[in-house]
């Protein structure tokens, strides 16, 4: 079949009347794909996987029903409690059949979605990505920028932003060495964080040779100005990286910012046809897979996802991140991933964190216990996966689906193909995207009236997140990386840094309007300090 030229990822379906994509019926019919594949599971080879339970089969079956008769309107809201029975389904259900959800649920994904040719011609788009010839591809090109600085010192160990403010300048205090180790056991110890975060972060904080932690290695950042993201802590270390983001002011400052890096420093960049350096996710998917596989074959490609945008452009961009992985983990059998994970998913918890919920809500003041509806995850059994539901109708049916996505391919890759995974769940962050919008922003602020939720500044999360990806690429599987006999769910048991919501003795969407009524109080000045506590380690 010849070669056709095309667009970007598009969903399937436009609403005639507003000519805006129509997500819904696409978005609901990629969750019962992933439940249909586990009731499919009953006629496996019974000698290779446990039984579904007949009472697990109905639960899928009444999900996969209602599922299918809630209206756009009823999707709108209704989707958290049905996306809730969804992750108590896939905890339930025997590891294989688990695995089988995930990866019915991205192939119904990266199915669904379309690259557009033109007004008769469409190609799913995973065809579009992974298979040679499908579309015409751009020629893409290189541009590399090296670091002109000094070199990153032999001695040099890794610096962490602190809550600390500067006297002179306001900026926040790096920390390194004992110091690092100090803060990270503070936020710990108030459960901001696992205290796993605390034994890994305190292990990078031990290297005397901050380089070697990068040596190796090409970092792959797939939305690479991302405020989350590592990219100026990996050009510190003098890391190469190529970075993939959407050409403008961002990457140029990016690419300024490498060139004033140590020496040894690299940021390679796409460019396409010839224009301006940077790609996009959506519309360059075919490409990038291609160019980031060929990059450096003599460096361990580290594939790290980080791209987010607003709406139903976040699972399209979505599905652009996850077939480039997809793509790249099929061309490079060195090649491991990494997730900045959302707590505002379903999600496993420890059954540390979920006692320690318990033991919150039974000292909880009269009150809140009357008004706010508890988290429950204290409530099961020792044993059985304990579920979060961490979903908040304020980001969306689109957002639930892009970063559960996420998830599933996390779970895929480690289980099925045996690669490092580093899937972090991060905090709360006063990003630019997040305190854009008055009410989240305002939701930001209020959480922290509820301990041990924190919001984190973003110097201090993406500080802290890289030292966590450092940590799971380099010494992961000496520590206890979730093996592959473990359920696919208890994959991100370990580092979760995740802000404090999976010690919160309440639903975090049954918080969200006091959330919001309380930071909307502080910003005016009436209910306490608008940034609420910090919990900061000792300074010498």
């Amino acid at each position: 079949m010849p070669a056709v030229p095309r667009g970007g990822i598009e969903w399937p379906e436009v609403d005639a009347r507003t000519g805006r994509p129509s997500t819904t019926e696409t978005n609901k019919s990629i969750w019962t794909a992933a439940l249909r594949s586990l009731i499919a599971t009953e006629g496996a080879d019974a000698d290779t996987e446990e039984a579904i339970s007949p009472a697990l089969r109905s639960d899928a079956e009444s999900l996969i029903a209602d599922v299918e008769r809630t209206s756009k309107s009823e999707w709108r809201t209704g989707y958290v409690e049905l996306l809730r029975r969804f992750g108590e389904i896939m905890a339930s259900a025997p590891s294989e059949g688990a695995l089988r959800m995930a990866e019915a649920g991205l192939e119904a994904m990266n199915s669904s979605l379309v690259v557009v040719v033109d007004d008769e011609k469409r190609v799913p788009a995973k065809e579009a990505v992974l298979t040679d010839g499908a579309v015409e591809l751009r020629p893409c090109e290189t541009e590399t920028v090296g670091g002109e600085g000094p070199p990153v010192a032999s001695d040099a160990r890794y610096a962490m932003a602190s809550p600390h403010r500067d006297a002179d300048t306001g900026g926040h205090v790096l920390v390194a060495g004992e110091e690092m180790k100090a803060q990270v056991s503070k936020w710990a110890e108030y459960g901001c964080v696992e205290p796993s975060v605390a034994m890994s972060a305190s292990r990078i904080a031990e290297v005397d040779n901050v380089r070697s932690l990068v040596e190796g290695k090409m970092f792959v950042l797939l939305g690479a100005t991302s405020a989350m993201g590592p990219a100026d802590v990996l050009i510190g270390l003098g890391a190469k990286i190529a970075a993939v983001a959407r050409p403008g002011k961002k990457l140029e400052a990016l690419m300024e910012r490498a060139r004033a890096g140590p020496e040894g420093a690299e940021l390679l960049v796409p460019v396409l046809d010839g224009q301006s350096p940077g790609a996009d996710l959506i519309n360059d998917a075919p490409e990038l897979a291609r160019w980031i596989a060929s990059l450096r074959p003599d460096l361990r490609p580290v594939i790290c996802n980080l791209a987010y945008l607003d709406g139903e452009r976040n699972v399209r961009a979505g599905v652009g991140t996850d077939l480039i992985t997809e793509y790249v983990l099929g061309q490079r059998e060195d090649a491991c991933i990494s997730y900045v994970l959302s707590p505002s998913t379903v999600h496993a918890v420890t059954d540390e964190a979920a006692h320690a919920a318990g033991e919150a809500y039974d000292t909880a003041p009269f009150w809140q216990r009357m008004m706010f509806s508890p988290s429950n995850t204290w409530k099961v059994e020792d044993g059985h996966i304990r579920v979060l539901n961490g979903l908040s109708s304020l980001q969306g049916p689109s957002y639930a689906l892009t970063k559960t996505s996420q998830q599933w391919r996390a779970m895929v890759s480690h289980h099925r193909l045996g690669r490092t995974v580093s899937a972090i769940f991060g905090p709360p962050t006063r990003t630019e995207s997040m305190v854009g919008h008055a009410k989240v922003a305002a939701a930001l602020e209020g959480l922290q009236n509820f301990p041990p939720n924190i919001a984190f500044d973003v110097p201090c999360a993406s500080t802290l997140l890289a030292a966590l990806l450092l940590h799971d690429i380099n010494f992961g599987n000496e520590e206890g990386e979730s093996g592959t006999a473990a359920h696919p769910m208890r994959l991100f048991d370990r580092n979760s840094a995740h802000g404090g919501c999976w010690r919160c003795p309440f639903r975090i969407d049954g918080l969200g309007s006091a959330f919001t009524c309380q930071g909307g109080l502080q910003a005016m000045g009436q209910g306490g300090a608008q940034r609420g506590p910090w919990p900061q380690g000792p300074r010498e």
